[in-house]
């Protein structure tokens, strides 16, 4: 019999492929009920904890996750409110950003699910126990269409960091490459970009992450980082080849060195007209990347990461943690700000109030100081709702 999850996002927008595969992955092996809480924020947080726990009671929910990487309204405190029968999970996959928030998170959870064995490893090491859990690796999206390789080299996906000064360098040499837009249906249809990737014979995978703007974190001091992006397994699965910048994990993935790598715009047209001088050592090695990535998406599938959640053991000790003063104004900031970005002024209010009697002694002073600006707020928000 199928375990009963529940899934909490922080937001519902359109096009988030995220929640699309996720939901999709789960489904194959338990009863999956998804909430997203921009929906709730009319409601205070300490209601928003109540109607969680009603919908955990209502619908038998063994397993719930929560979404990370981006700030919302989960923190520690939101996290041990929720119904202590459950195990509690987190989703840690793009967390550059909002890494040590999703660190300090992790301990009031009884596991994390993670992009790749990099970040395995970070929260392996605090203790907090980990598995892989790959997104854009639905084998019934993303397989061998058989389809006609009509495309030298395929470049999608959005205009960040230097793509454009990647692609402008392989129209400078003469390579033909394809691009998806807009207005074309493979944009929002994965059925549809899956079999322009089949007829792809190379997926350029860019793999520099913009920073974070907040002054506060070490990253803002870089322009980039290099993370795993998920091109690569939808590549291999539809059977054509990535050529990828570096990221951290990609020695633990391919460790037999099945992805080709370029470091510099150089680099990439060179390995490029390298393979399509040469079609047999193109087919070669496509055939020897596309079977690592079956290899590694089948260690990591979702009847794997149930037997992971199954064997966890809810009455463990949790790591434990001093929380930072910083940790909590984040999140009281966030509470608020959530309400007045989505016009709520009551919820923020109240909300407010909660924060505030249950605080520390030394947050309760100086949560009290900021009560004009909580009030300038309130007004603005009722204003704007007006």
């Amino acid at each position: 019999m199928k375990n009963n999850i529940l899934i909490i996002f922080k937001e519902k927008t359109n096009g988030r492929v995220f929640d699309f595969y996720l939901e999709r992955k789960f489904s194959k092996e338990f009863n999956v009920d998804i909430l997203y809480l921009d929906q709730y924020f009319f409601l205070t947080t300490k209601n928003i904890i109540k109607k969680i726990n009603e919908k955990i009671r209502f619908n038998k929910v063994d397993i719930i996750l929560f979404e990370g990487d981006h700030v919302s309204i989960i923190d520690i405190a939101f996290v041990n409110q929720i119904d202590k029968t459950v195990k509690k999970g987190l989703l840690s996959f793009d967390d550059n950003y909002y890494h040590y928030e999703n660190l300090i998170l992790s301990t009031s959870m009884d596991f994390t699910l993670v992009a790749d064995e990099y970040l395995k490893f970070q929260f392996n090491e605090i203790g907090v126990e980990s598995h892989v859990c790959l997104i854009e690796d639905d084998n019934s999206i993303f397989k061998n269409y058989s389809e006609e390789k009509k495309y030298d080299v395929l470049f999608f996906g959005r205009n960040k960091t230097d793509r454009k000064e990647i692609y402008n360098h392989l129209i400078e040499n003469n390579i033909k490459v394809k691009t998806i837009s807009k207005n074309e249906k493979a944009y929002y249809d994965h059925f549809e970009l899956a079999k322009i990737i089949n007829q792809s014979k190379i997926i350029i995978c860019p793999t520099k992450t913009e920073t974070t703007k907040r002054k506060n974190n070490p990253l803002y001091n870089f322009n980039y980082t290099y993370q795993n992006k998920g091109r690569v397994f939808m590549a291999g699965l539809s059977n054509s080849l990535a050529l990828s910048e570096p990221f951290a994990a990609e020695n633990f993935i391919f460790k037999n060195n099945e992805l080709p790598i370029f470091k510099s715009k150089e680099e990439c047209v060179k390995i490029i007209l390298q393979y399509l001088s040469n079609n047999i050592l193109l087919e070669n090695d496509t055939k020897k990347f596309a079977n690592a990535v079956k290899l590694y998406v089948e260690q990591n599938s979702i009847s794997q990461i149930r037997s992971f959640i199954e064997k966890i053991d809810k009455n463990k000790n949790k790591v434990k943690i001093k929380i930072p003063d910083w940790y909590y104004f984040l999140f009281f900031k966030k509470n608020l700000m959530l309400r007045y970005r989505h016009s709520f002024p009551k919820s923020l209010l109240f909300t407010y109030f909660d924060i505030l009697l249950e605080s520390k002694p030394k947050f309760f002073i100086f949560f009290i100081l900021l009560f004009p600006i909580v009030l300038l707020l309130f007004v603005i928000t009722y204003l704007k709702k007006k």
